[in-house]
C-alpha cells in the first residue's frame, strides 16, 4: 500500500486557523486483475480563537523557562541574603500581591525585578 498526505494551510485572520488535509492511498492488488484502487479522504479542521487571552497584548508565555526575579533581601547570620522567586510563585499570588511585586523596580544580586522577568504575569495584572 502506498500513501501520501497533502496539507494546505490557510490563515484567514488572527482568530481563525483552517487546516485542510487530503490523504491519498493506493491499494495494489496482487491477483490476476491488473488494477489498483485509489482512495481519497479530505478533512477540513477549523480552529477559532477568542483572541488569545481576552484580546490582551501580553505575550503568550514568559520569555524564559523558570526565571527568577528579585524578591527581597533577608538578613541571615549577620549577612544579607538575596531571595529570588520564580514566575510560577508570582502567578499563584493574589492580584494585589502581583501588582505590588510588578510595581517594584529594585534589582539585586544579578536578579531583575518581576516586571522585567515575569513579563506576561505583570502584563496581565496591569491591563
Amino acid at each position: 500500500m502506498k500513501g501520501g498526505i497533502s496539507v494546505g494551510f490557510n490563515h484567514d485572520s488572527d482568530a481563525t486557523l483552517t487546516l485542510e488535509v487530503t490523504v491519498v492511498k493506493e491499494n495494489v492488488f496482487n491477483n490476476s486483475v491488473k488494477s489498483n484502487a485509489w482512495y481519497y479522504s479530505s478533512y477540513t479542521i477549523i480552529v477559532e480563537s477568542d483572541g488569545g487571552g481576552g484580546g490582551d497584548d501580553c505575550p503568550d508565555s514568559e520569555p524564559n523557562k523558570n526565571p527568577k526575579f528579585y524578591f527581597k533581601t533577608k538578613e541571615k547570620n549577620g549577612k544579607d541574603k538575596i531571595i529570588g522567586k520564580t514566575c510560577k510563585f508570582l502567578q499563584k499570588k493574589s492580584t494585589a500581591q502581583k501588582v505590588k511585586e510588578c510595581n517594584k523596580t529594585k534589582s539585586e544580586g544579578g536578579l531583575a525585578p518581576a516586571k522585567d522577568v515575569c513579563v506576561r504575569t505583570c502584563c496581565l495584572v496591569s491591563s
